[in-house]
């Protein structure tokens, strides 16, 4: 064979060699490359993923607090009118001054649970001492309405009332 043939051929393997080569490192190359790229699209998109649960999360929580504070108001008007209600004649002023128990019978008014009523499912939703202090005041409310005097009530009952009065006389006296 002619040196040139020879040449040709060893020249035009290691050109074909060459090739294959950088097409295999190309072809590595690019799956790895393309490999990191996904890694940090994936990133990128765990990152954004929780800012957006955090700023949902963050939205919620503020809207449950605007809810439980609307409920709140909404059945302040109602605690403070049967307040009224059970104080109308000053009654509870023997209790109030002279921390001693009231011993006649309640009033005969009927208390206003509409707007508990309409909003306990809601307000049941929220665990805070406010609202454990709302369920206490109408707990209250309607063991006056059931039993009509103090001699009536239970210890429990009686315990319970103290409370609901407390609240009341903190929050609702005015």
């Amino acid at each position: 064979m002619d040196a040139s043939i020879v040449n040709n051929i060893i020249t035009s393997g290691v050109t074909v060699g060459v090739g294959i080569l950088t097409a295999v490192v190309a072809y590595i190359g690019t799956i790895k490359g393309s490999k990191l790229q996904i890694e940090a699209q994936q990133e990128t998109m765990k990152t954004q993923l929780q800012e957006e649960r955090m700023k949902l999360e963050e939205e919620r929580v503020r809207q449950a607090e605007f809810t439980k504070k609307a409920i709140e108001r909404f059945l302040s008007y109602e605690i403070k009118n049967n307040f009224k209600l059970l104080n109308e004649g000053r009654y509870l002023n023997q209790f109030v001054y002279t921390q001693t128990v009231p011993t006649g019978y309640f009033n005969d008014n009927k208390y206003s649970y509409e707007e508990y009523n309409k909003l306990k499912y809601d307000l049941i939703k929220f665990e805070s001492s406010e609202v454990q202090e709302i369920l206490d005041v109408y707990n209250m409310f309607y063991t006056i309405e059931r039993k009509q005097t103090i001699g009536n009530f239970t210890e429990n009952e009686y315990a319970d009332f103290l409370h609901g009065l407390q609240i009341c006389l903190a929050k609702y006296d005015s």
